[in-house]
């Protein structure tokens, strides 16, 4: 049998040398951001302008490809059919159902036949940071 106590001791632990050495992490990129800034000063003026000159013909672009997404997705919906062509394919997805399990785990208790209709997905674990609030 697991010893839980130990067990939620040695993820706090692994937690922490976790946080370390994401912290050490981030030290050494800034430094080595720091460094390359540095080393790219010179260049800066020049990067400027070549920036200022592809700019305009980029954010134009990027603003017809938006208009060509949402005039592309709008169809595709209409549609309801994935459309391929010779570089690209709309991925049609029906919308994803979803139930209100509490009141259906309350609706069971009168119906526990319901129950054999219920699958449950398996445990997931996402690490993040504890924010300073918490």
């Amino acid at each position: 049998m697991t010893d839980m106590p130990l067990l939620q001791a040695t993820v706090a632990t692994l937690l922490e040398r976790l946080a370390d050495l994401e912290e050490q992490e981030l030290v050494a990129s800034l430094a080595h951001r720091t460094d390359v800034q540095l080393a790219l000063a010179p260049l800066q003026d020049k990067l400027r302008e070549i920036d200022a000159l592809y700019a305009p013909g980029s954010n134009a672009r990027n603003e017809e490809m938006t208009d060509v997404r949402k005039q592309i997705t709008d169809a595709v919906r209409l549609l309801e059919v994935s459309v391929k062509s010779e570089r690209m394919i709309a991925v049609w997805s029906k919308g994803r159902t979803s139930w209100d399990d509490r009141a259906l785990q309350g609706y069971a208790t009168a119906h526990p036949e319901l129950l054999s209709f219920r699958k449950q997905g398996a445990p997931s674990v996402t690490i993040k940071a504890v924010s300073n609030g918490s």
